[in-house]
Protein backbone atom coordinates (compact mmCIF):
# COMPACT_ATOMS: atom_id res chain seq x y z
CA UNK A 1 0.00 0.00 0.00
CA UNK A 2 2.66 2.27 1.07
CA UNK A 3 4.65 1.56 -2.58
CA UNK A 4 1.51 2.30 -4.59
CA UNK A 5 1.17 5.48 -2.69
CA UNK A 6 4.19 6.62 -3.49
CA UNK A 7 3.99 5.62 -7.27
CA UNK A 8 0.58 7.82 -6.99
CA UNK A 9 2.57 10.74 -6.39
CA UNK A 10 4.68 10.50 -9.88
CA UNK A 11 1.01 10.69 -12.28
CA UNK A 12 1.44 12.49 -15.27
CA UNK A 13 -1.52 11.92 -16.97
CA UNK A 14 -2.10 10.91 -20.57
CA UNK A 15 -3.30 14.44 -22.44
CA UNK A 16 -4.78 13.69 -25.59
CA UNK A 17 -5.63 17.50 -26.79
CA UNK A 18 -8.71 18.05 -28.95
CA UNK A 19 -8.64 19.74 -32.71
CA UNK A 20 -11.06 22.14 -33.86
CA UNK A 21 -10.64 24.60 -36.83
CA UNK A 22 -10.97 27.47 -34.31
CA UNK A 23 -9.64 24.83 -31.32
CA UNK A 24 -7.14 27.28 -29.11
CA UNK A 25 -4.88 24.48 -27.61
CA UNK A 26 -0.92 23.22 -28.07
CA UNK A 27 0.17 20.35 -28.24
CA UNK A 28 2.89 20.49 -25.93
CA UNK A 29 2.06 17.75 -23.79
CA UNK A 30 5.51 15.49 -22.18
CA UNK A 31 6.44 11.87 -22.38
CA UNK A 32 4.97 10.51 -19.00
CA UNK A 33 2.51 7.67 -18.47
CA UNK A 34 0.10 6.64 -15.11
CA UNK A 35 1.97 3.84 -13.30
CA UNK A 36 -0.10 0.48 -13.12
CA UNK A 37 -2.82 0.80 -11.13
CA UNK A 38 -3.33 4.68 -10.85
CA UNK A 39 -6.19 6.70 -12.32
CA UNK A 40 -6.45 10.13 -13.12
CA UNK A 41 -8.93 12.79 -13.90
CA UNK A 42 -8.25 16.36 -14.97
CA UNK A 43 -10.78 19.10 -15.67
CA UNK A 44 -9.97 21.79 -17.54
CA UNK A 45 -11.13 25.22 -18.28
CA UNK A 46 -10.27 28.03 -21.30
CA UNK A 47 -12.20 31.17 -21.60
CA UNK A 48 -11.52 33.63 -24.26
CA UNK A 49 -11.01 37.15 -23.81
CA UNK A 50 -13.98 39.01 -26.57
CA UNK A 51 -12.78 37.99 -29.83
CA UNK A 52 -13.42 40.44 -32.69
CA UNK A 53 -10.76 39.95 -35.13
CA UNK A 54 -9.45 36.63 -37.41
CA UNK A 55 -6.28 36.10 -39.53
CA UNK A 56 -6.64 36.77 -43.46
CA UNK A 57 -5.03 34.46 -45.87
CA UNK A 58 -1.54 37.00 -45.82
CA UNK A 59 -1.48 36.63 -42.02
CA UNK A 60 -2.72 40.41 -40.96
CA UNK A 61 -5.61 41.04 -38.75
CA UNK A 62 -9.26 42.03 -40.16
CA UNK A 63 -12.77 42.09 -38.31
CA UNK A 64 -14.27 39.05 -38.04
CA UNK A 65 -17.33 40.10 -39.69
CA UNK A 66 -14.98 41.77 -42.87
CA UNK A 67 -17.00 39.19 -45.37
CA UNK A 68 -20.39 40.62 -44.52
CA UNK A 69 -19.58 44.17 -44.95
CA UNK A 70 -20.12 44.83 -48.30
CA UNK A 71 -22.67 46.11 -50.90
CA UNK A 72 -25.51 44.42 -51.25
CA UNK A 73 -26.24 43.82 -54.93
CA UNK A 74 -25.74 40.66 -57.68
CA UNK A 75 -22.78 39.71 -56.17
CA UNK A 76 -24.38 38.68 -52.81
CA UNK A 77 -28.04 38.37 -54.05
CA UNK A 78 -28.38 36.75 -57.67
CA UNK A 79 -31.82 37.05 -57.65
CA UNK A 80 -30.80 40.82 -58.04
CA UNK A 81 -29.60 40.20 -61.44
CA UNK A 82 -33.42 39.42 -62.65
CA UNK A 83 -34.70 42.56 -61.36
CA UNK A 84 -32.32 44.33 -63.11
CA UNK A 85 -33.17 42.44 -66.17
CA UNK A 86 -36.99 43.09 -66.14
CA UNK A 87 -36.22 46.64 -65.29
CA UNK A 88 -33.90 47.65 -67.69
CA UNK A 89 -31.18 48.46 -65.06
CA UNK A 90 -27.22 48.45 -65.51
CA UNK A 91 -25.96 44.78 -64.64
CA UNK A 92 -24.72 45.62 -61.15
CA UNK A 93 -26.37 48.41 -60.83
CA UNK A 94 -29.88 46.91 -58.40
CA UNK A 95 -28.53 46.81 -54.79
CA UNK A 96 -30.54 47.42 -51.10
CA UNK A 97 -27.23 49.22 -50.08
CA UNK A 98 -23.98 48.22 -47.70
CA UNK A 99 -24.35 46.23 -44.93
CA UNK A 100 -22.65 46.85 -41.36
CA UNK A 101 -22.10 44.19 -39.83
CA UNK A 102 -19.78 43.34 -36.49
CA UNK A 103 -18.90 40.04 -34.45
CA UNK A 104 -17.27 39.72 -30.65
CA UNK A 105 -17.09 36.26 -30.09
CA UNK A 106 -16.59 34.60 -26.92
CA UNK A 107 -15.70 30.77 -26.31
CA UNK A 108 -15.62 28.58 -23.37
CA UNK A 109 -14.21 25.50 -23.58
CA UNK A 110 -14.09 22.53 -20.73
CA UNK A 111 -11.77 19.57 -21.18
CA UNK A 112 -12.52 16.39 -18.89
CA UNK A 113 -9.31 14.08 -19.12
CA UNK A 114 -9.64 10.44 -17.56
CA UNK A 115 -6.52 7.97 -17.37
CA UNK A 116 -5.46 4.89 -16.45
CA UNK A 117 -2.49 3.16 -16.13
CA UNK A 118 -2.44 -0.78 -17.47
CA UNK A 119 1.36 -1.42 -17.12
CA UNK A 120 4.28 1.12 -16.00
CA UNK A 121 4.86 2.37 -19.53
CA UNK A 122 1.37 2.11 -20.68
CA UNK A 123 -2.03 4.18 -20.26
CA UNK A 124 -5.26 4.67 -21.76
CA UNK A 125 -7.71 7.75 -21.66
CA UNK A 126 -9.74 9.61 -22.60
CA UNK A 127 -10.68 13.49 -23.55
CA UNK A 128 -14.37 15.08 -23.67
CA UNK A 129 -14.50 18.89 -24.67
CA UNK A 130 -17.73 21.06 -24.05
CA UNK A 131 -18.18 24.46 -25.69
CA UNK A 132 -20.17 27.27 -24.33
CA UNK A 133 -19.97 29.77 -27.31
CA UNK A 134 -22.24 33.34 -27.92
CA UNK A 135 -20.98 35.71 -30.74
CA UNK A 136 -22.56 39.17 -29.98
CA UNK A 137 -23.67 40.51 -33.14
CA UNK A 138 -24.22 44.11 -34.79
CA UNK A 139 -26.12 44.65 -37.96
CA UNK A 140 -27.69 47.11 -39.80
CA UNK A 141 -28.11 48.60 -43.40
CA UNK A 142 -26.61 51.80 -44.97
CA UNK A 143 -29.54 52.53 -47.62
CA UNK A 144 -28.12 55.49 -48.46
CA UNK A 145 -26.93 53.82 -52.16
CA UNK A 146 -29.76 51.41 -52.42
CA UNK A 147 -31.46 51.69 -55.60
CA UNK A 148 -33.65 49.00 -55.34
CA UNK A 149 -36.41 48.20 -52.03
CA UNK A 150 -39.14 45.52 -51.46
CA UNK A 151 -42.68 46.22 -52.80
CA UNK A 152 -44.79 42.84 -52.61
CA UNK A 153 -47.35 44.87 -55.08
CA UNK A 154 -44.84 43.91 -57.83
CA UNK A 155 -43.91 40.09 -59.15
CA UNK A 156 -41.08 39.03 -57.13
CA UNK A 157 -41.78 41.94 -54.52
CA UNK A 158 -38.39 43.50 -55.81
CA UNK A 159 -38.42 47.14 -57.49
CA UNK A 160 -37.17 50.16 -58.15
CA UNK A 161 -37.13 52.75 -55.71
CA UNK A 162 -39.99 54.88 -56.31
CA UNK A 163 -41.36 52.63 -58.88
CA UNK A 164 -44.99 52.07 -58.17
CA UNK A 165 -44.16 53.58 -54.44
CA UNK A 166 -41.19 51.41 -53.61
CA UNK A 167 -39.53 52.24 -50.12
CA UNK A 168 -36.17 52.26 -49.55
CA UNK A 169 -34.94 49.07 -48.34
CA UNK A 170 -34.58 48.72 -44.15
CA UNK A 171 -32.08 46.27 -41.93
CA UNK A 172 -35.70 44.57 -41.28
CA UNK A 173 -36.31 44.00 -45.18
CA UNK A 174 -32.98 42.61 -45.53
CA UNK A 175 -33.32 40.22 -42.91
CA UNK A 176 -36.51 38.90 -44.16
CA UNK A 177 -35.14 38.44 -47.55
CA UNK A 178 -32.16 36.68 -45.61
CA UNK A 179 -34.82 34.10 -44.03
CA UNK A 180 -36.43 33.63 -47.68
CA UNK A 181 -33.69 32.71 -48.49
CA UNK A 182 -33.66 29.62 -46.46
CA UNK A 183 -30.96 31.42 -44.02
CA UNK A 184 -31.33 32.20 -39.99
CA UNK A 185 -31.13 35.61 -39.30
CA UNK A 186 -28.01 37.50 -38.49
CA UNK A 187 -28.62 38.61 -34.79
CA UNK A 188 -26.83 37.32 -31.59
CA UNK A 189 -26.06 33.62 -31.21
CA UNK A 190 -25.44 31.28 -28.40
CA UNK A 191 -24.56 27.70 -28.84
CA UNK A 192 -23.55 24.30 -26.38
CA UNK A 193 -22.01 21.50 -27.36
CA UNK A 194 -19.78 18.85 -27.01
CA UNK A 195 -16.44 18.92 -29.32
CA UNK A 196 -14.87 15.52 -31.03
CA UNK A 197 -14.39 12.82 -28.32
CA UNK A 198 -10.48 11.60 -28.41
CA UNK A 199 -9.76 8.59 -27.15
CA UNK A 200 -6.24 6.47 -27.14
CA UNK A 201 -3.14 5.01 -25.57
CA UNK A 202 0.12 6.52 -24.88
CA UNK A 203 3.01 4.03 -24.30
CA UNK A 204 6.75 5.46 -22.79
CA UNK A 205 9.01 3.20 -24.69
CA UNK A 206 12.06 4.23 -22.98
CA UNK A 207 13.75 6.25 -20.42
CA UNK A 208 16.55 7.04 -18.34
CA UNK A 209 18.36 9.47 -16.09
CA UNK A 210 17.50 12.39 -18.74
CA UNK A 211 15.43 11.26 -21.28
CA UNK A 212 11.76 10.00 -21.73
CA UNK A 213 10.45 8.76 -24.90
CA UNK A 214 6.65 8.29 -25.72
CA UNK A 215 4.07 7.75 -28.11
CA UNK A 216 0.76 8.21 -28.30
CA UNK A 217 -1.94 6.96 -30.84
CA UNK A 218 -5.74 7.67 -30.58
CA UNK A 219 -8.99 7.85 -32.33
CA UNK A 220 -10.97 10.69 -32.86
CA UNK A 221 -14.76 10.16 -32.60
CA UNK A 222 -17.98 12.75 -34.69
CA UNK A 223 -19.45 13.75 -31.82
CA UNK A 224 -18.31 17.42 -32.32
CA UNK A 225 -20.71 19.74 -34.28
CA UNK A 226 -20.06 21.49 -37.82
CA UNK A 227 -21.33 24.63 -39.15
CA UNK A 228 -24.59 25.05 -40.05
CA UNK A 229 -24.66 26.36 -43.94
CA UNK A 230 -27.56 27.99 -43.47
CA UNK A 231 -26.28 30.07 -40.02
CA UNK A 232 -24.05 32.44 -41.25
CA UNK A 233 -22.95 33.68 -37.31
CA UNK A 234 -22.83 30.31 -35.71
CA UNK A 235 -18.93 28.53 -35.33
CA UNK A 236 -18.22 24.69 -34.95
CA UNK A 237 -16.88 23.05 -31.86
CA UNK A 238 -14.61 20.38 -34.33
CA UNK A 239 -14.95 18.17 -37.65
CA UNK A 240 -17.71 16.31 -36.12
CA UNK A 241 -15.82 12.90 -37.89
CA UNK A 242 -13.74 9.88 -37.32
CA UNK A 243 -10.07 10.52 -37.44
CA UNK A 244 -6.98 9.29 -36.45
CA UNK A 245 -4.26 11.00 -33.84
CA UNK A 246 -0.60 10.06 -33.31
CA UNK A 247 1.84 12.69 -31.14
CA UNK A 248 5.49 11.63 -30.21
CA UNK A 249 6.97 13.24 -27.32
CA UNK A 250 10.53 13.75 -26.19
CA UNK A 251 11.39 15.09 -22.70
CA UNK A 252 14.77 16.09 -21.39
CA UNK A 253 14.63 15.99 -17.68
CA UNK A 254 16.96 18.13 -15.39
CA UNK A 255 16.25 16.88 -11.80
CA UNK A 256 18.27 16.18 -8.94
CA UNK A 257 16.68 12.66 -8.59
CA UNK A 258 17.16 11.72 -12.33
CA UNK A 259 14.22 10.48 -14.43
CA UNK A 260 14.61 6.52 -14.41
CA UNK A 261 11.67 5.15 -12.30
CA UNK A 262 9.46 8.02 -14.59
CA UNK A 263 9.10 10.23 -11.80
CA UNK A 264 9.49 13.71 -12.63
CA UNK A 265 9.33 15.80 -9.08
CA UNK A 266 10.86 19.43 -10.09
CA UNK A 267 12.67 21.00 -7.27
CA UNK A 268 13.65 24.83 -7.43
CA UNK A 269 16.04 24.92 -10.37
CA UNK A 270 15.26 21.89 -12.05
CA UNK A 271 13.46 21.78 -15.48
CA UNK A 272 12.12 19.45 -17.90
CA UNK A 273 12.69 20.51 -22.00
CA UNK A 274 9.53 18.97 -24.12
CA UNK A 275 9.58 18.54 -27.92
CA UNK A 276 6.26 16.92 -29.36
CA UNK A 277 5.25 16.22 -32.48
CA UNK A 278 1.73 15.49 -34.01
CA UNK A 279 -0.54 14.24 -37.28
CA UNK A 280 -4.43 14.26 -36.95
CA UNK A 281 -6.04 12.20 -39.98
CA UNK A 282 -9.34 13.05 -40.42
CA UNK A 283 -11.80 10.73 -42.62
CA UNK A 284 -13.77 11.91 -45.53
CA UNK A 285 -17.57 12.31 -44.65
CA UNK A 286 -20.23 13.81 -46.04
CA UNK A 287 -21.74 17.01 -44.71
CA UNK A 288 -24.28 19.80 -46.11
CA UNK A 289 -23.10 23.09 -47.54
CA UNK A 290 -23.39 26.01 -49.27
CA UNK A 291 -21.33 25.76 -52.27
CA UNK A 292 -20.40 29.67 -51.71
CA UNK A 293 -16.55 31.60 -52.19
CA UNK A 294 -15.97 31.73 -48.67
CA UNK A 295 -15.71 35.45 -48.56
CA UNK A 296 -19.42 35.90 -50.34
CA UNK A 297 -20.89 33.55 -47.15
CA UNK A 298 -24.65 34.01 -49.09
CA UNK A 299 -25.35 31.96 -52.23
CA UNK A 300 -28.89 30.24 -53.25
CA UNK A 301 -26.11 26.84 -54.29
CA UNK A 302 -27.25 24.35 -51.52
CA UNK A 303 -25.87 20.73 -51.67
CA UNK A 304 -26.79 18.46 -48.49
CA UNK A 305 -24.52 15.69 -49.10
CA UNK A 306 -21.12 17.08 -50.14
CA UNK A 307 -18.36 14.74 -50.00
CA UNK A 308 -15.66 16.57 -47.62
CA UNK A 309 -11.87 15.17 -47.19
CA UNK A 310 -10.54 17.22 -44.86
CA UNK A 311 -6.94 17.88 -44.87
CA UNK A 312 -3.86 16.42 -43.05
CA UNK A 313 -3.17 18.55 -39.60
CA UNK A 314 0.58 18.61 -38.58
CA UNK A 315 1.66 19.68 -34.99
CA UNK A 316 5.09 20.82 -33.78
CA UNK A 317 5.66 21.85 -30.10
CA UNK A 318 8.79 22.78 -27.92
CA UNK A 319 8.39 23.79 -24.03
CA UNK A 320 10.01 23.89 -21.08
CA UNK A 321 9.03 23.91 -17.19
CA UNK A 322 11.12 25.03 -14.49
CA UNK A 323 11.16 24.46 -10.73
CA UNK A 324 10.95 27.96 -9.05
CA UNK A 325 10.73 29.33 -5.06
CA UNK A 326 9.78 25.93 -3.82
CA UNK A 327 8.99 22.20 -4.22
CA UNK A 328 5.75 21.62 -6.08
CA UNK A 329 5.45 25.09 -7.51
CA UNK A 330 6.52 25.53 -11.73
CA UNK A 331 6.67 27.97 -14.61
CA UNK A 332 6.25 26.88 -17.85
CA UNK A 333 6.31 27.94 -21.44
CA UNK A 334 4.75 26.64 -24.40
CA UNK A 335 4.72 27.30 -28.28
CA UNK A 336 2.74 25.25 -30.90
CA UNK A 337 3.11 25.36 -34.66
CA UNK A 338 0.30 23.87 -36.37
CA UNK A 339 -0.34 23.35 -40.56
CA UNK A 340 -3.60 21.94 -41.62
CA UNK A 341 -3.62 21.29 -46.12
CA UNK A 342 -6.18 21.70 -47.72
CA UNK A 343 -9.43 19.89 -48.30
CA UNK A 344 -10.95 18.34 -50.80
CA UNK A 345 -14.89 18.44 -51.89
CA UNK A 346 -17.04 16.60 -54.58
CA UNK A 347 -21.01 16.39 -55.41
CA UNK A 348 -23.32 15.88 -57.91
CA UNK A 349 -25.60 19.11 -58.28
CA UNK A 350 -22.86 20.74 -60.95
CA UNK A 351 -21.77 23.59 -58.23
CA UNK A 352 -18.14 24.15 -58.35
CA UNK A 353 -17.49 22.52 -55.76
CA UNK A 354 -13.37 23.56 -55.59
CA UNK A 355 -14.63 27.27 -54.15
CA UNK A 356 -15.08 25.17 -50.77
CA UNK A 357 -11.52 24.48 -50.94
CA UNK A 358 -10.05 27.91 -50.84
CA UNK A 359 -8.60 29.01 -47.71
CA UNK A 360 -9.05 25.70 -46.07
CA UNK A 361 -5.81 25.58 -45.48
CA UNK A 362 -3.95 27.44 -42.64
CA UNK A 363 -1.00 27.77 -40.33
CA UNK A 364 -1.21 29.11 -36.90
CA UNK A 365 1.16 29.89 -34.05
CA UNK A 366 0.44 29.18 -30.34
CA UNK A 367 1.91 30.30 -27.30
CA UNK A 368 1.43 29.60 -23.32
CA UNK A 369 2.81 30.58 -20.43
CA UNK A 370 1.28 28.36 -17.24
CA UNK A 371 1.83 28.62 -13.39
CA UNK A 372 1.50 25.25 -11.30
CA UNK A 373 1.35 24.40 -8.11
CA UNK A 374 1.38 20.01 -6.79
CA UNK A 375 0.21 19.43 -3.11
CA UNK A 376 1.93 15.92 -3.91
CA UNK A 377 5.31 16.34 -1.68
CA UNK A 378 2.90 17.74 1.25
CA UNK A 379 0.36 14.83 0.19
CA UNK A 380 3.60 12.30 0.69
CA UNK A 381 4.90 14.04 3.92
CA UNK A 382 0.98 13.61 5.16
CA UNK A 383 0.48 17.58 5.52
CA UNK A 384 -2.15 17.70 2.86
CA UNK A 385 -5.06 15.28 2.73
CA UNK A 386 -5.02 14.80 -1.23
CA UNK A 387 -2.74 14.82 -4.35
CA UNK A 388 -3.64 17.40 -6.61
CA UNK A 389 -1.92 19.58 -9.21
CA UNK A 390 -3.38 23.13 -9.71
CA UNK A 391 -2.51 25.55 -12.58
CA UNK A 392 -3.78 28.91 -14.57
CA UNK A 393 -2.57 29.82 -17.79
CA UNK A 394 -2.65 31.96 -20.39
CA UNK A 395 -3.13 31.06 -24.48
CA UNK A 396 -3.12 33.46 -27.38
CA UNK A 397 -3.00 32.76 -31.05
CA UNK A 398 0.02 34.97 -31.93
CA UNK A 399 -0.13 34.51 -35.58
CA UNK A 400 -2.09 32.49 -38.25
CA UNK A 401 -3.67 32.41 -42.07
CA UNK A 402 -6.82 32.34 -43.82
CA UNK A 403 -9.35 32.74 -41.15
CA UNK A 404 -7.96 31.51 -38.19
CA UNK A 405 -9.15 33.52 -34.90
CA UNK A 406 -7.02 36.17 -32.83
CA UNK A 407 -7.56 34.53 -29.93
CA UNK A 408 -6.35 34.94 -25.94
CA UNK A 409 -7.33 32.41 -23.73
CA UNK A 410 -7.15 32.64 -19.62
CA UNK A 411 -7.43 28.98 -18.42
CA UNK A 412 -7.28 26.43 -15.51
CA UNK A 413 -6.73 23.01 -15.01
CA UNK A 414 -7.72 20.93 -11.69
CA UNK A 415 -5.86 17.34 -11.93
CA UNK A 416 -6.42 14.83 -9.02
CA UNK A 417 -4.74 11.05 -8.65
CA UNK A 418 -6.22 8.16 -6.57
Amino acid sequence: MKRKTKRSCTVLALIIFGVAPPVPMTFADDAAVSPAGVFYFSVEGLISRPITERFNKDGDKEPLATDFNTNLNSSVFSDLSLVEGAFGLPPGSATFGTSDVKFTRHIQIYNFDFAYGLTDRLSIGVRVPYWHQTNDVEASLDNSTATVGFNPGVPGGVAPIGFAGTPAPTTEDVQNFLVSQGYSRVEDWTGSAFGDVIAGAKYQYYRSKNWRLAATGGVIFPTGTWDDPNNLVDNNTGYDAWGLRIRLQQDFVKQISGAEDGTVSLTPGDYLINTTLGYDAIFPDKKPFRVCDIHTPVCPDFDSSVERDTGDIFEAGLSGVLGVLVQGLTVSAHYTYSYKMKDKYRGNLGFNYDVLAVESDYRAHIIEAKLSYSTIPRYLAKDFPLPLIASVRYLERVAGTNNQFNSRYIGFTLEAFF
